[in-house]
């Protein structure tokens, strides 16, 4: 059996498509059942590379297991004491971003504004 070359294997109408005017024919990707190709993730080195992000870990500091690297540097901040998130109003420090933009919008409406904007100057 003697090997096709691609444009043998892959029959392509001329008339579809074209390259600087000429007749050569493009090929293209067609998608299968709607969706295009995409790079192969579950090959074996995309596989391990998804399980060493999701690898659990545990702190030094106490032994906790379970946790992910994400979250092992959030966690580090109960042991350290580190609260680098604070509140424009008020001055109260938090470990999390997302506490501290909960407690603003809180503390936003004590100090008289109703919506929880920002009170910071806009340049």
């Amino acid at each position: 059996m003697v090997p096709l070359s691609i444009a043998e294997a892959l029959p392509v109408d001329p008339a579809l498509a074209t390259v600087g005017g000429c007749a050569s024919p493009v090929l293209r990707p067609v998608p299968v059942r709607g969706v295009m190709p995409q790079p192969a993730m579950n090959s074996p080195a995309a596989v391990s590379a998804v399980r060493v992000l999701r690898k659990n870990v545990s702190c030094p500091a106490c032994g906790k297991t379970g946790l992910r690297a994400t979250s092992l540097k959030r966690h580090l901040r109960t042991h350290s004491g580190d609260r680098p998130y604070k509140c424009d109003l008020c001055h109260n420090t938090f470990t999390r971003s997302d506490t501290r933009n909960w407690h603003f919008q809180r503390c936003s409406v004590r100090h008289g504004n109703p919506t929880g904007a920002s009170h910071a100057p806009h340049p």
